[in-house]
């Protein structure tokens, strides 16, 4: 199957509906971390790198967001701001800040 073709998705509950929630695309599609407002308005675009496979996790402190992908292990301000790879490996999984 090409990369590029998207599998149906199961249809929304009737909440779902009644909220607005609209599907997203996931899986092999190139991705960005963005700040969606949850009482209206635009999304803002964090980042820019087109990546796959991201999972992220929310310091305890609320400050600061890391994330794994395809390309490596991350940590960025939750603004978007001082994104650094810390590991420039497929890292896959899941990412959790420890104490």
């Amino acid at each position: 199957m090409p990369a590029h073709r998207r599998l149906p998705t199961p249809p929304l509950s009737w909440l779902d509906q009644l909220l607005g929630v609209q599907s997203a695309a996931a899986h092999s599609i190139p991705s960005d971390w963005w700040s969606v407002p949850v009482t209206g308005g635009q999304p803002e675009r964090l980042t820019a790198i087109f990546d796959t496979g991201m999972y992220a996790d929310i310091a305890p402190d609320g400050q600061r967001l890391i994330f794994v992908s395809a390309t490596g292990l991350y940590v960025m301000d939750l603004d978007g701001s001082d994104l650094q790879r810390l590991l420039n490996i497929w890292t896959g999984g899941t990412v959790d800040w420890a104490p």
